[in-house]
């Protein structure tokens, strides 16, 4: 493998390695693998990846080879000063906030790595599409603004809600669920983090699998010990989706969690047809 790119440790995954500790060292094995190494300075696991691997690093709030400043919102996404190899260069991300100029220092750096030059990875960063399912804006002719976000961890959540509520106007709605047969813990630190962040929260459905979809809720709202008048529940997902854009006005937006751009549900052990934005679509359009 020519390079390894480490963007971040956080809550998720644990039914698998157990703790955060075994999460991390499933993570930089691959860097015994790697030639190079790409690493987040923002994150003390990135630095460490630092100490011990020929690495780049990228950050937006430490030094490192790559960074960005003079961040601002322009109408298809974010533009920014790329710093690298002693230069300042004009860059722009197809996504919003902070966490997509992030995910493009990840690019520019990784590239570099790979020896091709900064214009021409900044050139190809800018033609880019925004990644389906990923902060993705569904085209409604409402007043409302409705988006897909595969945010399905604590920390996902947290950045895209934030990202969000920097720059909201109306309020923020959001659907959101959590997976069954997947790690517990964090789920009722979903549901605090949705309840605290979101002016309406509704509680919905995921991918139960082969859990009871109320027990995995039920799980959720153990987390909401403040703004409890925040948080609805509605076990389908079709129907939170639906009353979610019954709820919002002018200037609201409603972000659909924890899905992003796929195109199934799977209930039982069954993967039933459905995406999150076709529902939005015919929810919003009025077809049935």
């Amino acid at each position: 493998m020519a390079v390894g790119c480490f963007t971040n440790l956080t809550h998720d995954h644990l039914d698998v390695h157990g703790s955060m500790a075994g999460y991390e060292a499933a993570k930089l094995h691959l860097f015994d693998l790697a030639r190079a190494a790409v690493a987040n300075a923002d994150d003390p696991v990135g630095r460490r990846i630092r100490q011990r691997w020929n690495t780049r690093t990228f950050a937006l709030h430490s030094d490192a080879d790559v960074t960005a400043t003079d961040l601002r919102r322009v109408t298809d996404g974010t533009a920014f000063q790329a710093r690298a190899d002693g230069r300042s260069v004009p860059a722009s991300v197809r996504g919003f906030g902070e966490i997509s100029v992030s995910n493009a220092l990840a690019v520019l750096a990784t590239t570099l790595q790979l020896g091709v030059p900064l214009d021409d990875a900044i050139r190809a960063l800018a033609a880019q599409p925004g990644p389906p399912g990923r902060m993705q804006i569904v085209p409604v002719d409402q007043p409302y603004t409705v988006m897909v976000d595969y945010a399905h961890s604590p920390d996902a959540l947290d950045q895209v809600l934030r990202t969000l509520r920097a720059g909201a106007i109306g309020r923020i709605v959001t659907v959101f669920g959590c997976g069954g047969d997947r790690d517990r813990a964090k789920r009722p630190v979903m549901g605090r983090i949705a309840a605290e962040l979101s002016d309406l929260a509704i509680v919905t459905s995921d991918n139960p699998r082969t859990e009871e979809p109320d027990k995995i809720i039920a799980d959720i709202l153990a987390g909401v010990t403040a703004h409890a008048d925040r948080v609805r529940t509605i076990p389908d997902r079709t129907e939170a989706i639906a009353a979610a854009l019954a709820e919002a006005g002018a200037d609201d937006l409603v972000l659909v969690a924890g899905k992003g751009s796929e195109a199934y549900q799977t209930v039982g052990r069954t993967k039933v047809p459905y995406s999150d934005e076709e529902t939005v679509l015919t929810l919003a359009s009025g077809r049935t």
